[in-house]
């Protein structure tokens, strides 16, 4: 016979609460965990899957239905066996037998109990005892699944286990409140559970969104190999206050540490980091960052002190402020301010390798102004010399503040006009300082057609300076006052071509510029900021060959520069193109950036540069760059790049840079290599180097290679940099991953 009761009544089952989904769902794990290993490795990693079962439509809720194939009354007693169901608002409880109380107003459970609550998560137990009004009870022996996220809030048909775990026991302690006693976690397979975390006892919060865990260790292959006292946890991937992993390492500079962080959720856009860091070579140093994000904005404060080092006796500290944010819409402010206390710090307590080589910090705050047709900001910046070695004279200025503006009017007639300007005051103790105002203001004719263009422009700049700190002899407020001419034109030829059964385009595109700009004395004028163009294919295109307003070059020559393209015709794909190009000067170079006289550059030509980007192959491109001397008959430059991209998980890239420009200095001539490979399904590898040839050094290098088991991995790599003081620093790196939870990381 099969019975089915509908009862008023409130039971426990409302109380089960999801288990956890992410161990960790701190900020600064979550993000990778969520997707690391899903995407490298599909097909690879499948996860076991469990069958949901649907709940009854039709129960209103609070309403509890319970099926069975046989009922009968024995005392006090309501005796239901036989594919006994107990269901109330999604939440399902399935046993061979179960039984209600109404003197002790108590369920029981007993034999194979299934219980799967409204998230989906599913939980088997073999006797369980539970008060339907208070919720409190007990179950034994349970083993539990932890489902992903469900689809539109189904529960039906089959869905991917992302947690599982075993207890001895659970204490249902309410509504809200599930304590698990001598529990495991793992995001493995069942089959395979390599990595396990056991716990002696984990507290499930469903009212607070918290778990916590207690005298929990990590054991890899049944053996342990860490241990928590504590650990506390989100229970629906809100982030939370706590403790995070603590890391540990050695170097040969600061020697071992241990970092332990505290992590503040202050807000739902605002969080903070503290951490108590230890060095062995260094002492106590404390750590911080500070992050936030808002409706156009985002700002970090991070920072780091340690007071007294053991072996400089000085206090090392280290901090960087960095803010934007967007007033309205077409105002924008931010900073951007970084300083430490000596040149080695980066050297100590970072490992990377862009910092380890910085000798300059920026010190930054400015306010920007975007409209339709006009353009403002302003600057206050200076920069912190980190390399105590760099002369004061090439060190950079201070600019307090600088200001600037420029125009986009749109063209009337083919005919453009623009305006542009900036005020700027450059401060240096014991140097030559000033503000320097710079204006300028050109009208261009711009002609431009489908096979081809014509830009002739006129161009009239002024420059004035109100300078201190200068000799007797010197003016302190000289001026420039100049014109520039220039005309841009090219042609685009093409011709149709089929090769083999497809369509493809050749063009030819043949393209003069000429630049006049009378010769003035700018011997006058200190150099703030400015300095010489590096020679390219981009910069003989330019209008000036300094980068800066302290110097305009004096200029009268004609570039001439032939491009040419081989196109596919179906999809548009740029298979080969080249470029060469060469100045013709008809007059004297002058202008140079020395402030005492010095002899013009009387070279009738400049060198013959080329570039050539070619498709080898689907995915696979080489670039080259050359420039020829001519007066020497020798290579003065030339680079090649070999890159190919397989996927995101394997690609090649090879570089070989000869430089023998400079005359005052032997050449350079140095090979790079950057691999990443997926060396099988769960195994990846890349390396790294840089060699000179000419030398006979090697410079940097590194090598790393990585195993996932889907839902544990392990990578170890290897660095070899020279540091500072020219000096070789070898370092080595273990990381331990643990998908769905976090990750350990040792830095020798």
């Amino acid at each position: 016979m099969h019975i089915k009761i509908t009862l008023s009544v409130s039971i426990f089952l409302s109380s089960l609460s999801p288990i956890v989904t992410h161990a960790f769902s701190i900020d600064e794990y979550t993000k990778y965990l969520l997707d690391a290993y899903h995407e490298a490795f599909t097909g690879v990693c499948e996860a076991d899957t469990v069958d949901l079962r649907a709940s009854d439509s039709e129960l209103k809720p609070g309403a509890v239905a319970i099926e069975a194939d046989q009922t009968e009354l024995i005392g006090n007693k309501l005796i239901f066996t036989g594919n006994a169901e107990i269901e109330r608002d999604g939440m399902m409880v399935n046993a061979d037998k179960l039984s209600y109380d109404k003197e002790g107003d108590t369920f029981t459970g007993q034999g194979d109990i299934r219980i799967q609550d409204p998230s989906g998560n599913v939980f088997q137990a073999q006797s369980m005892e539970m008060e339907v009004e208070t919720v409190i009870g007990t179950a034994e022996d349970v083993q539990y699944s932890l489902t992903s996220n469900l689809q539109d809030g189904k529960i039906e048909g089959t869905n991917y286990i992302r947690a599982h775990g075993v207890a001895k026991r659970i204490d249902f302690e309410g509504h809200d409140l599930v304590t698990l006693h001598d529990a495991t976690y793992s995001t493995c397979r069942k089959d395979k559970e390599i990595a396990v975390l056991n716990a002696g006892k984990i507290e499930l919060d469903k009212s607070a969104g918290v778990g916590k865990a207690r005298n929990m260790k990590l054991r890899l292959y049944d053996v342990p190999v860490f241990w928590f006292p504590y650990v506390s946890f989100s229970l629906n991937d809100d982030r939370k206050s706590g403790f995070l992993m603590p890391s540990f390492g050695s170097s040969d500079r600061s020697g071992t540490f241990i970092k332990v962080p505290y992590y503040f959720n202050i807000a739902p856009s605002m969080d903070a980091t503290l951490s108590g860091n230890y060095y062995s070579k260094r002492g106590a140093q404390l750590q911080g960052e500070y992050r936030y994000l808002n409706k156009g904005g985002k700002g970090n404060i991070n920072g780091a002190y340690l007071a007294d080092d053991k072996e400089t006796g000085e206090n090392r500290y280290g901090y960087r402020v960095d803010l934007r944010q967007q007033f309205a819409r077409s105002w924008s402010a931010a900073v951007n301010y970084s300083e430490v206390s000596d040149e080695d710090y980066f050297e100590d307590f970072s490992g990377n390798l862009l910092l380890t080589s910085t000798t300059y910090l920026r010190q930054e705050g400015r306010i920007d102004y975007s409209g339709r047709y006009f353009r403002a900001d302003a600057l206050y910046s200076k920069f912190q010399t980190i390399d105590d070695d760099i002369p004061e004279a090439s060190r950079p200025y201070k600019r307090e503040p600088a200001i600037s503006f420029s125009t986009n009017i749109p063209k009337f007639n083919d005919f453009k006009f623009d305006a542009y300007g900036s005020y700027t005051d450059f401060q240096r103790t014991d140097r030559i300082s000033g503000p320097r105002s710079d204006l300028g203001a050109s009208v261009a004719y711009d002609f431009r057609k489908i096979y081809g263009f014509f830009k002739p422009k006129a161009t009239f700049r002024y420059t004035a300076y109100d300078l201190t700190n200068i000799a007797a002899d010197e003016t302190s407020d000289p001026d420039r006052s100049l014109g520039i001419f220039s005309v841009d034109g090219g042609l685009y030829f093409d011709k149709a071509s089929f090769i083999k059964g497809k369509d493809f385009t050749t063009t030819l595109e043949p393209r003069l510029f000429y630049l006049y700009v009378p010769f003035e004395d700018q011997t006058d004028i200190p150099v703030f900021d400015t300095g010489e163009n590096t020679f390219s294919m981009g910069t003989m295109f330019r209008e000036n060959r300094f980068t800066g307003p302290d110097r305009i070059g004096d200029a009268n020559q004609l570039t001439v520069a032939l491009t040419s393209r081989f196109l596919d015709e179906s999809s548009g794909e740029e298979l080969l193109r080249g470029t060469l190009g060469q100045i013709y000067y008809f007059a004297d170079r002058k202008v140079s950036l020395s402030t005492d006289p010095t002899a013009p550059q009387t070279f009738n030509r400049s060198d013959f540069v080329g570039e050539l980007y070619t498709r080898l192959a689907n995915k696979f491109y080489m670039y080259n760059f050359f420039q020829y001397d001519s007066d020497e008959s020798q290579v003065a430059v030339f680079n090649t790049d070999l890159r190919y991209t397989k996927d995101a998980r394997r690609a090649v890239k090879i570089g070989y840079y000869y430089n023998n420009f400079d005359s005052n200095n032997p050449p350079s001539e140095q090979v790079n290599a950057d691999v990443i490979w997926a060396l099988a399904p769960r195994w990846q590898a890349a390396a790294n180097a840089r060699y000179d040839i000419e030398q006979g050094d090697f410079l940097r290098g590194g090598f790393d290679i990585g195993y996932s088991a889907c839902c544990w991995g392990i990578k170890l790599g290897a660095q070899r940099r020279i540091d500072n003081n020219s000096e070789y620093v070898n370092s080595f790196l273990v990381t331990f991953e643990l998908n769905g939870l976090t990750k350990i990381s040792s830095n020798f």
